[in-house]
């Protein structure tokens, strides 16, 4: 009777802690170029209440992650790359690593293209950057000593926090060169979110940089999401 009595008492543990174990916690974990040793680490992205079911979700997590990253630092992660291809990888819990997301670096000597995209990049003001470094926004044209961070081109980004908005609305992002139309980023942004709008222009051949009025216009057809412009001459 004894041992029945044990016995039983096993089985009502066992029922008790099974279901607590199916759903245990499982992250969705993110990295950027080799899992052993990845370019950008994202961490744990998403948690679910269990591992089994959610590969697809962890993976467009992930994607989203990468290709907003590489907005903003596809320069200096090419360069790591060795221009080859780029890739990141996801996984849910203790499951095995997939590809997420991938991309083909230009070569060496190809200007890098333009992107805009929306993620949670971490900006909490508008900023303007060229060749990685902060500039200051402005409403007129201002003089700025550039800093000459790659051999060939020239690098302008722009990022900007938006406001809690629940429609998805159309922001444009354009870089002029003294006056002239450049290149134009045009996306609709995700609804319900509060996302930053991220633009990294085409690279410009140092050349065609120097002695002239850089200008980055932004439009957003939101509300209290106010248009603006900032501009700089490059000696």
């Amino acid at each position: 009777m004894f041992r029945f009595k044990a016995i039983l008492l096993c089985i009502v543990a066992l029922a008790l802690v099974a279901p607590s174990a199916a759903y245990a916690n499982a992250h969705c974990w993110c990295r950027l170029g080799p899992t052993s040793s990845p370019y950008k680490d994202f961490g744990a992205i998403a948690t679910y209440g269990t591992q089994i079911g959610h590969d697809s979700g962890c993976s467009s997590l992930c994607s989203q992650a990468a290709s907003g990253y590489m907005a903003s630092n596809q320069s200096a992660v090419c360069q790591a790359a060795n221009f080859g291809s780029v890739a990141a990888y996801s996984c849910v819990g203790t499951r095995p690593w997939t590809t997420a997301w991938t991309q083909t670096c230009p070569a060496a000597n190809t200007p890098l293209g333009g992107f805009l995209t929306f993620y949670n990049a971490g900006f909490t003001s508008k900023t303007v950057r060229i060749n990685n470094t902060d500039i200051p926004l402005n409403s007129n044209a201002q003089q700025y000593t550039q800093i000459t961070s790659t051999p060939l081109f020239t690098t302008f980004f722009f990022a900007n926090p938006l406001n809690y908005h629940t429609q998805s609305w159309t922001y444009t992002a354009q870089l002029y060169r003294d006056n002239q139309l450049v290149e134009t980023l045009t996306r609709k942004s995700p609804a319900v979110s509060a996302l930053n709008a991220v633009a990294t222009f085409t690279q410009q051949p140092n050349g065609f940089v120097h002695g002239h009025v850089w200008k980055i216009v932004w439009t957003y057809a939101g509300p209290n999401q106010p248009n603006g412009a900032t501009s700089y001459t490059i000696p």
